[in-house]
């Protein structure tokens, strides 16, 4: 279908805009599928906008033609540990090998690859479709160092952050990016505190009320609480439970 759309008029185009888009939307599900990021579709779409929907057809289908790539992906972590060498032998070392960055990349990126006391970087390749899918596979691998430093270092904070620094080498230089690792969700909502102080007046009616049992209020703040564990923790099994409980 999208072959045959290149030879659609105007008028033909409009009568099958709603079939189109389902297509279109189908084919980034299996996109996604096939390894893709949510954002580097976004991404992509978002740039081809402006497009010519000829050039937007071209472009799509060179996207599903694209191969893997080789990234490099760092993570800056802090572990208080004061003896580098014991976290130097399962990957986490004290600074930054900066041979990719070129020097606008060294000046954005200066505080986060800056050295300092109980801060450590996993600098790693990875080979993905993507820049954000490069970060979101080695965050799986990071947090998997993680569960077994636990193991040895119950006592440790171990925490990953949601960013990553990511390398990507175009023809012969390499691009720096800062890239969303965690999950999120879909699209943006704008913030109303109206609606927490109406959702504080409603419950302070419930929690007053007398025809309302205890085991039921307590059940409604527990809901709420998990709730909002949800919204906050960024491992999405985690997230689960916490919506489950909810």
């Amino acid at each position: 279908m999208l072959d045959d759309s290149l030879n659609w008029n105007d008028n033909e185009m409009v009568h099958h805009l709603e079939q189109l888009d389902s297509v279109i939307s189908a084919l980034c599900v299996q996109l996604i599928y096939e390894g893709f990021s949510k954002q580097f579709l976004f991404l992509e779409l978002k740039y081809r906008s402006e497009q010519s929907y000829q050039e937007f057809h071209k472009s799509l289908k060179e996207l599903v033609k694209k191969k893997h790539h080789t990234y490099e992906v760092i993570w800056r972590v802090y572990i208080k540990e004061d003896n580098p060498t014991k976290l130097e032998s399962i990957g986490f070392k004290p600074e930054v090998n900066s041979e990719h960055f070129d020097e606008i990349a060294l000046k954005k990126f200066a505080k986060k690859i800056a050295s300092s006391k109980n801060c450590y970087f996993y600098q790693e390749s990875v080979d993905a479709l993507d820049r954000f899918s490069a970060a979101r596979v080695s965050r799986e691998r990071v947090m998997h160092l993680f569960d077994c430093l636990h193991l040895g270092a119950y006592s440790k904070k171990l925490e990953l952050p949601d960013t990553a620094i990511v390398l990507e080498k175009r023809g012969n230089s390499w691009f720096a990016h800062n890239c969303v690792a965690g999950y999120f969700l879909d699209g943006s909502f704008t913030e109303d505190y109206s609606l927490s102080s109406s959702m504080l007046a409603n419950l302070e009616l419930i929690y007053k009320s007398r025809a309302i049992g205890s085991t039921a209020k307590d059940r409604i703040r527990s809901a709420i609480r998990y709730l909002n564990y949800g919204d906050l923790d960024s491992e999405i099994g985690q997230r689960f439970i916490n919506y489950w409980i909810a």
